[in-house]
């Protein structure tokens, strides 16, 4: 081999390896520099948070990340929620930027935010609410403004006057009871329960979706149609799967549909937990229709339970809303809701720009940085 050929082959590999170390760098820099903003700004109690200046402040709080089973005093955050999370925080900064822009709807006022992550859980999401309704009650350290080693200056946030969540009724259920305490309104843009509807105890409470026993009503008049008379239930414990599995129940009576079994699904099920709630369902052999009131995270450990015990393609699910359109309960196990039908609100696309997340060095954000970049790296292989 040559010199020339042999300078010009070290020169293509040193090309290639450069191309396949850039975008690990790009992530690196941005991931440090959100850290290390993050190192000042976070909370000491490690609060998940994206605060944004304006002369009103919106609340939001939005299922950002999976919850997991945790000790006391551990974070019950998982992975990332790119569907029910991420894109909901996408949909209120793409709102808040339409807003923004429009100097006629809202001259010479700027809307700002205060956004939050619920982590699917409502205990976490509890103890998360009480940012919204910390400048009613005292001063916190984050809004001391220290310069150039100067006396600190005491700037203190805007209230929020106003809160858009949550996903999950029973954490709807649990902010809304801090809430009514200070007079904040509050809308959500998915949370079904019945229970919400009684303005009794949640006089500030909307919502822009059906109760569940719209959706109940639905899916008894579909397994009406199907002539279906012998099916099983799934209910996830808490208000939205307990109270909607109730409605159906309630309703099917009018139509001679019986249910052959009920079962439950706990707070922090386990693996054997959904083993045996696919063993009771297959015991009753007659009852292939299965309805569900189940989330979207406990969905996908149900079926996964299903290919365990290999009885994929023996039920037939009907799936809530929390089920829906939703891609995340069936990746890479599509086959096991093969013929499944699912519940979804009537919804309406925008078109528009998406918002750049990359504007914001939050925790959440840095934390989807990563979730992102390596899904995207595939389309940066073939574009070379």
């Amino acid at each position: 081999m040559s010199t020339a050929s042999y300078s010009s082959n070290s020169t293509s590999v040193a090309k290639m390896n450069l191309r396949r170390i850039l975008p690990w760098m790009w992530c690196f820099l941005i991931t440090s520099e959100c850290y290390n903003y993050n190192a000042k700004k976070r909370g000491e109690d490690g609060s998940k948070l994206i605060r944004i200046d304006g002369d009103i402040i919106l609340g939001g709080i939005f299922p950002m990340h999976e919850q997991v089973s945790s000790s006391v005093g551990q974070s019950p955050c998982g992975a990332v929620k790119e569907e029910k999370g991420m894109q909901r925080l996408e949909a209120m900064l793409y709102v808040l930027d339409q807003i923004n822009a429009d100097i006629e709807l809202l001259p010479n006022t700027t809307l700002g935010a205060l956004i939050l992550d619920s982590c699917s859980s409502d205990t976490y999401a509890l103890d998360q609410s009480m940012e919204f309704v910390r400048s009613y009650m005292n001063q916190d350290i984050s809004e001391y403004k220290c310069e150039n080693g100067k006396t600190p200056t005491y700037v203190p946030h805007k209230p929020v006057t106003g809160v858009i969540g949550a996903a999950f009724s029973v954490v709807s259920i649990m902010v809304a009871n801090i809430l009514r305490l200070f007079k904040i309104p509050q809308i959500s843009y998915a949370s079904t329960s019945t229970e919400l509807s009684d303005k009794g105890r949640f006089e500030y409470f909307s919502r822009v979706v059906p109760p569940d026993n719209f959706q109940a009503q639905a899916i008894v008049e579909v397994i009406h149609l199907l002539g279906w008379k012998y099916v099983s239930t799934v209910a996830v414990e808490g208000e939205y799967g307990e109270k909607g599995i109730a409605s159906f129940i309630a309703l099917s009576s009018e139509y001679n549909i019986c249910v052959a079994v009920s079962e439950k699904i706990l707070r922090n099920a386990k693996t054997e937990d959904f083993d045996r709630i696919i063993e009771r369902l297959s015991s009753k052999h007659n009852a292939r229709g299965v309805i569900i009131f189940v989330d979207e995270d406990n969905i996908r450990k149900l079926l996964q339970a299903t290919v365990r015990a290999n009885r994929t393609g023996h039920f037939m699910w009907v799936g809530s809303d929390s089920w829906g359109a939703k891609v995340h309960p069936v990746r890479d196990q599509e086959f096991a809701a093969e013929g499944a039908i699912t519940i979804l609100p009537y919804r309406n696309a925008l078109k528009g720009k998406r918002p750049s997340l990359l504007r914001f060095c939050d925790p959440i954000i840095t934390d989807l940085i990563g979730r992102m970049f390596t899904l995207s790296l595939p389309l940066i292989k073939n574009e070379q």
